[in-house]
């Protein structure tokens, strides 16, 4: 065998192959997609961290989700590319910033990541980043970054501050977070020569500045002829001058501020959000707090000099439809009360919304807009973005996305001409039932482009939007719809994906298991400004709205789905969730609860739910037995990077039911015994599951089963590791045997049967190893073998087709028993390299690293289209469903 790498990366990515990759996916239709993994819908989801645009390029954006995969576009959201490296080492990546990313306005290759106390520069355009550890003088502070500026004329000079993001954490209990900072030190810094090995840091004196300070935005007077050297800073103590490096600063505001300015090359407009403080006066809860302006910075003295423009702000929240449980939730955290004492407060009537962030435009400043975040505290919410056009005469809610701003007649007097709900909600509908006054969750993060377009991660993050101001309408930029449920992904997703599985009925049209957005099916539908990739569409009946107290939690997303043979409108489907087995039937819109093969919680409180992770539901020819496993879930198999939520109780391996799932049973008759998985001490729990990790029917005798059983910890009460292995049932799971493989196999995570374009078993293969020591984990691999129908097998009859000390799935194509395709993971054993997905054209005999587009993180499934000979799918930990086209032979 031999591999073919396509090309060679660092650990931080080779410039020349990731930036070709990026140009050739956002050039358009005419380029060729061949060779390039593509996302399909649905975007987005998770939670976006932090989007940051570039200082000169307005249509490029950065976004740095929280499921671990970052995206840059350069087309403003049309479509994104992860710039994650192709082949780096995923467990080692360097992730975008959640704080601040932000590019040189002289020279926009030179790009800051600021992340915790380390500073990461790109000097490619804010592709590859790499973390500053060396400096001529000086070193880094002992607390951490928040903000920094580029000078705007000297090259290679930066202005950084230390502050942490207290968006989360400031209440009256702790008004001034610092976790992080050296109250001891200065909190700006200086650096020279940022661009070369001779960089310097330099601490800017403290002096006037309060030593509890943590320091949120940081900017320089851009009239450097009449103001050469004077640095403003907005904080959590105040808003700061210093008017010369020799100067002291100067507090001319106090409180916990945010300040956004604007320089029209003449007049420097900057307006500063005073952030809300709230109290309690007997049942009243009253607010503090406001925007301000200046247009003459260099002279204020004090806080009466600064015009207050709060203006309409202020919203009287007892004339609208929030329930007084979001005002207790947050009175509750925010001023730390007990026993009920929230319960006498009643809604008031001059609320300030606890705004977390302020920008303005830099081509008009009195454009300037003010964003909200929910985040961990539930709290009273009427918009989470509100805008100005007219420099703070007056206020409006920009981002409406329940429908309680026409409903409630409040708005009709304040911005009766801005009433409507103005986003597309796409695939986010079924969070925003009737029932849904108004957004909850709120902006996570917005930022400005060059030429004033707002870009925001709205609805917690799981939204990326940006603004039309003119038409005062969002649009996505996650996904492109085309008709009612026709969905188009621009390559961003933050929703890792459970599995891809072939419909045996309707060739093409694969299962997309999207965990929270839950099930969708592949069309053969293209769309011009997508090539390579195909629509998709959800299967509607579990797309659910949850409760009203949570609605469109995925309760119902499932993690294995199976159609039913007898029946090409049915579908069966099992969910972790509630743990049911449910019928989809009528084409995906109805639904129908079969059974629970083991009991589950139902809840979607993280620490108490308790689930079941199920896969490989399989169904035989006649409709009536079915057959799933029960999967163990611990650190070495882990969907999504989860394992707190999972059972580690429940008795795992697989489960049978004979009359259409109404009843199941455990069937892990002389199968190992190991534990079920583990608790949140890390005890084992369990004395009689089985860590099967894949399930399949023989083709031509539905009573032959094949077993992959992955290496596991022993059960509850003994120590050390049980091996696993290759298992067979000859007799419908009754009992099992192992199977003679290789030794030194001592854990098998998948195992597949080839066969040819009649459905004629050919060959078997199985794919071996695991994360550790060889020692411990075994040979890894793929294996090989010709089909026995009998099912029995000699260790003589195996040959190794692949190896590599850990692969974790294997596929060959219905069309060409040649064509495999094989998932990898990371391996301790060669330095964590050649992770990811490989193929082979010729049965096995050459291999070529398949990353690109997606980059080598964990992927939980694989599979070859069943419509298209050439076309293939995977599912990502990270990032979604991706589908790519294997060169022709």
């Amino acid at each position: 065998m031999k591999l073919i790498h396509k090309a060679q990366h660092t650990l931080f990515g080779c410039l020349t192959a990731v930036s070709l990759t990026l140009s050739s996916f956002i050039t358009g239709a005419n380029e060729s997609v061949e060779g390039l993994w593509r996302q399909v819908a649905p975007g987005m989801a998770g939670s976006n961290r932090g989007i940051y645009t570039d200082s000169i390029d307005a249509n490029k954006v950065w976004v740095a989700p929280d499921m671990g995969n970052d995206y840059l576009t350069t087309d403003g959201g049309k479509h994104w590319q992860t710039t994650v490296p192709v082949n780096g080492v995923w467990s080692e990546r360097n992730a975008l910033s959640d704080r601040l990313v932000v590019s040189d306005p002289k020279n926009n290759q030179i790009v800051l990541g600021l992340k915790g106390r380390q500073i990461h520069l790109s000097m490619d355009g804010g592709i590859n980043f790499s973390p500053m550890r060396q400096f001529a003088s000086g070193q880094l502070p002992n607390s951490t970054w928040y903000t920094g500026v580029a000078h705007p004329t000297e090259q290679g000079t930066w202005y950084l501050a230390n502050g942490v993001d207290t968006k989360d954490s400031r209440s009256a209990v702790n008004p001034n977070p610092l976790n992080g900072i050296d109250i001891n030190q200065p909190k700006v810094w200086k650096i020279t020569n940022i661009e070369q090995q001779s960089r310097r840091i330099s601490a800017i004196s403290n002096i006037g500045m309060d030593a509890e300070t943590s320091v949120f935005d940081i900017f320089i007077h851009p009239d450097l002829n009449t103001y050469p050297e004077m640095l403003l800073a907005a904080t959590s103590t105040g808003f700061y001058r210093k008017s010369g490096p020799n100067q002291p600063w100067q507090k001319i505001f106090s409180g916990a501020v945010k300040a956004a300015h604007q320089w029209d090359g003449e007049t420097l407009t900057v307006y500063l959000l005073k952030q809300a403080e709230y109290q309690i006066n007997d049942s009243q809860v009253s607010s503090q707090g406001g925007v301000f302006k200046s247009q003459n910075i260099a002279q204020i003295k004090t806080e009466s000099d600064w015009k207050n423009i709060t203006a309409n702000l202020y919203i009287d929240l007892s004339q609208l439809s929030i329930s007084k449980n979001l005002l207790h939730s947050m009175a509750k955290q925010w001023f730390g009360l007990k026993n009920g004492e929230e319960k006498s407060l009643q809604m008031p009537t001059a609320f300030f919304q606890d705004y977390v962030d302020i920008l303005v435009a830099p081509n008009n400043p009195d454009q300037v807009y003010l964003s909200v975040w929910g985040g961990k505290i539930n709290k009273p919410m009427a918009g989470s973005i509100w805008a100005t056009t007219n420099g703070g005469k007056s206020w409006y809610a920009a981002l409406r996305v329940g429908n309680g701003f026409s409903k409630d007649t409040y708005w009709a007097k304040r911005q009766k001409n801005q009433i409507n709900r103005n986003l597309q909600l796409q695939v986010h509908a079924r969070k925003y039932p009737e029932f849904v006054r108004y957004g909850r969750r709120g902006v996570r993060s917005m930022a400005m482009a060059a030429d004033g377009t707002l870009y925001a991660s709205a609805e917690k993050g799981y939204y990326t939007v940006k603004y039309q101001a003119d038409k005062d309408f969002w649009i996505s930029l996650d996904n492109t719809q085309v008709g009612d449920d026709l969905y188009f992904g621009h390559g961003n997703a933050d929703t890792g994906a459970f599995a891809v599985i072939p419909d045996p009925h309707r060739p093409g049209e694969m299962f997309l298991l999207a965990y929270e957005y839950s099930l969708w099916r592949a069309t053969g539908q293209t769309h011009p400004d997508y090539p390579g990739i195909v629509g998709v569409r959800p299967v509607p009946a579990l797309i659910d709205e949850g409760p009203t107290w949570a609605p469109g939690q995925p309760f119902l997303t499932p993690t294995t789905v199976a159609s039913d043979p007898t029946d090409p409108s049915v579908v069966y489907a099992l969910s972790q969730r509630t743990g049911k087995l449910m019928k989809v039937s009528q084409n995906g819109h109805k639904l129908e609860y079969i059974s629970e093969p083991i009991e589950v919680p139902e809840t979607i409180i993280v620490p108490k739910m308790k689930v079941v992770y199920w896969s490989d539901l399989r169904i035989t020819a006649d409709g009536q037995t079915m057959y799933a496993v029960a999967e163990t879930i611990d650190y070495e198999n882990r969907p999504m990077g989860q394992v707190k939520i999972f059972n580690p109780a429940s008795r795992k391996g697989v489960y049978k039911s004979t009359d259409k799932g109404l009843s199941w049973r455990n069937v892990n008759h002389n199968l190992p015994k190991m534990a079920g998985g583990r608790d949140k001490s890390n005890q084992t729990k369990g004395k009689n599951s089985t860590a099967v990790k894949s399930l399949i029917l023989a083709p031509d005798n539905e009573n032959i089963l094949y077993a992959s059983v992955m290496r596991y910890r022993a059960p509850e009460g003994q120590s050390g590791w049980i091996d696993g292995g290759l298992y067979i049932s000859k007799n419908a799971a009754q009992s099992w045997a192992k199977a003679e493989i290789p030794t030194g196999i001592k854990s098998v995570w998948d195992v597949w049967i080839a066969t040819d374009s009649n459905g004629q078993a050919e060959q078997i293969y199985l794919a071996a190893g695991g994360e550790g020591a060889k020692a411990e984990w075994g040979e890894g691999g793929i294996w090989s073998a010709t089909y026995q129908a009998d099912g029995d097998y000699k260790t003589s009859d195996w040959k190794k087709v692949f190896a590599h000390p850990f692969v974790s799935a294997i596929r060959t194509s219905p069309f060409d028993k040649n064509y495999l395709l094989a998932v990898t993971r990371e391996s301790s054993q060669i330095e964590k390299q050649n992770a990811g997905t490989f193929y082979s054209l010729d049965g096995g005999k050459n291999w070529t690293l398949f990353n690109d587009g997606r980059g080598s993180m964990m992927v939980g499934d694989i599979s070859f289209d069943n419509g298209e000979k050439n076309r293939v799918w995977c599912a990502a930990e990270s990032s979604g469903i991706y589908t790519a086209l294997l060169p022709n032979k």
